[in-house]
């Protein structure tokens, strides 16, 4: 651990530079919901502010996204410059050159370090070897992707790869449970990670039985944290079918007329049926990492998704180098 301390600190520099000049637009819709839930007590309806059109970022994701950033600006609100994150909201164009937008900048991401740090303990608990785990650290650290996403955009992506990094972690222990926990947190954030759950409950799982259970905590625990703001209209027309969702059907093979297979649901089909044949040919992580290649390979995704990726390719990465 002492090994890596001192790269530590260059990283959370690096990330502390990074999130303080650096804005872009999609900030406003996670500070707008942070707000709404730790100021204004708003903790299952603030999807509703969507309605009426009182503002043009539209809340749509689950709610984990924007749960799991409002903590911190509840303990960090006395250091907030409220004039000028009202400004952020409602003026977007104001705020550059304020001397406070740097301040307010590092509040606003800062949860992120918290969830890095999270990320960093993890991944090493994947590798026995010191050299292993170093390098693997050193990556997750170092790499462009995760500093893009968290520390330029603000995006909560870093939450997906968390949890399906915890699931891998969780399964590696023979934890299946709670792998599927994760997972159905994960589907909290964005609903990829309810795509991995077959992977995790046909492999997990050596009887009927415990693939049912398997299957009912991940499905389970994620129906827990949507079905609060099931009353909230704003959730049901904003984040239950958010609007992205349907970009992995883009890809399509015509059949006739005005009929389509849609390219990645033939190949995530046939995945399942090949982890079902025989779920350890290959590693859990491997099985996820095809399906988010697959995806990506087939899908009109925005760049911030592929941190989702990071400690897939990380294990991948580092355990091919380390056999050379």
């Amino acid at each position: 651990m002492k090994k890596i301390i001192p790269w530590l600190v260059i990283a959370i520099a690096i990330r502390l530079l990074v999130a303080s000049v650096t804005l872009h637009p999609d900030l406003r819709a996670y500070a707008r919901a942070s707000y709404l839930i730790s100021q204004e007590g708003m903790v299952f309806n603030f999807y509703d502010a969507n309605l009426g059109g009182l503002s043009n970022d539209i809340l749509n994701y689950p709610p984990i996204a924007y749960l799991s950033t409002a903590p911190f600006m509840t303990i960090l609100s006395s250091f907030y410059p409220w004039d000028l994150f009202q400004t952020l909201l409602h003026d977007f164009d104001k705020v550059y050159g304020d001397p406070q937008l740097p301040l307010l900048l590092f509040l606003l991401k800062s949860p992120y370090i918290i969830f890095d740090l999270v990320g960093l303990l993890l991944i090493g608990q994947l590798f026995r070897e010191h050299k292993k785990r170093f390098w693997a650290q050193i990556v997750w650290l170092f790499n462009p992707i995760t500093i893009y996403t968290s520390y330029m955009m603000g995006q909560s992506d870093l939450l997906i790869a968390l949890f399906i990094l915890l699931a891998i972690v969780m399964a590696a222990k023979k934890k299946y449970l709670w792998a599927a926990v994760s997972l159905g947190v994960g589907g909290g954030v964005k609903l990829f990670p309810l795509l991995l759950i077959p992977f995790l409950v046909l492999q997990g799982g050596k009887t009927l039985g415990e693939r049912l259970k398997i299957f009912a905590v991940a499905i389970g625990t994620f129906l827990a944290i949507i079905s609060p703001y099931l009353p909230s209209v704003g959730f049901r027309q904003y984040a239950l079918v958010a609007s992205q969702t349907d970009k992995m059907l883009f890809a399509k093979i015509p059949v006739s007329g005005a009929e389509f297979l849609p390219i990645f649901v033939v190949l995530f089909g046939l995945l399942i049926w090949l982890c079902f044949q025989k779920p350890d040919r290959i590693a859990l992580w491997q099985w996820f990492l095809i399906v988010l290649l697959s995806f990506f390979g087939l899908t009109h995704y925005h760049p911030q998704w592929f941190v989702w990726t990071v400690p897939l390719l990380i294990l991948l990465v580092v355990s091919d180098a380390t056999r050379k």
